[in-house]
């Protein structure tokens, strides 16, 4: 017994015993090394294997036409509503595979008659207005979720507005006609971004928000019973933000 232990204690004190003790170590190290490295190799998998959106997942057809719903809304809930936020009534969007080409257009036209009696005058007022907006863009995409995606662009700007006013007089005395006509163009541009949300392939709802520069030049032509008088014109610049106050409801093809 006593001499089984020496055995031991020698065993343990000795080179040989060390050198074993060091292989053992050694291979075990070089097991777990490959388990490591795998758990590792995992974790960077799980990292990479995080949901990546792209555009086409998003926009499922290459067309989209989208209609001004804010107005509609506000007369529904009583609500004000200011259109000047984004006065376009109709956008269209062609999506390609990283950019989308945007356009908006707005033509509105209004015919307007009153008529007075008073102090032995008779005064009738034509007011007639039209007014034409259009907008061409183009603009990239971020997506930013399964059901978002946030774009940023920028737009280059056209308008035309044009008034043509008649007042008659007719008096005891004589007639008399005042007619005036202004006509405005616009030219201007500027960035916008963009958020929309996916309510179904063929449905999204958006909103806006833009930076607008805009020179502005007006003609006005006053006459008085067909006689021209003065002809003042006017010009000027305008900066206009318009935050994401309006909702568009867009339809895709």
């Amino acid at each position: 017994m006593q001499n089984d232990n020496r055995m031991r204690i020698l065993y343990h004190m000795c080179p040989i015993g060390l050198l074993s003790r060091s292989v053992i170590f050694s291979l075990l190290c070089l097991i777990n090394i490959p388990a490591f490295s795998q758990r590792t190799s995992d974790k960077s998998k799980i990292k990479t294997q995080l949901p990546q959106y792209k555009n086409t997942d998003f926009y499922a057809f290459p067309n989209e036409l989208g209609i001004h719903v804010t107005q509609i809304l506000a007369n529904i809930f009583s609500l004000s509503a200011n259109s000047e936020t984004s006065p376009y009534s109709l956008t269209y969007r062609r999506h390609m595979k990283s950019l989308s080409f945007r356009l908006g257009m707005h033509v509105s036209y209004d015919q307007d008659q009153q008529e007075e009696f008073g102090n032995a005058t008779f005064i009738i007022r034509d007011l007639t207005t039209s007014r034409n907006l259009f907008r061409l863009g183009v603009e990239k995409h971020l997506p930013v979720g399964r059901k978002f995606i946030f774009s940023y662009g920028a737009d280059l700007l056209g308008g035309l507005d044009l008034e043509n006013s008649n007042i008659t007089e007719n008096t005891t005395i004589g007639t008399n006609v005042f007619a005036s006509s202004q006509q405005s163009i616009t030219l201007g541009a500027g960035p916008v971004i963009r958020l929309d949300y996916k309510l179904t392939d063929r449905m999204l709802l958006s909103t806006e928000s833009s930076l607008y520069a805009t020179y502005r030049n007006s003609q006005n032509k006053i006459s008085i019973n067909g006689i021209p008088s003065e002809d003042p014109s006017s010009s000027g610049l305008t900066i206009l933000l318009a935050l994401p106050q309006s909702l568009y409801f867009n339809i895709c093809f």
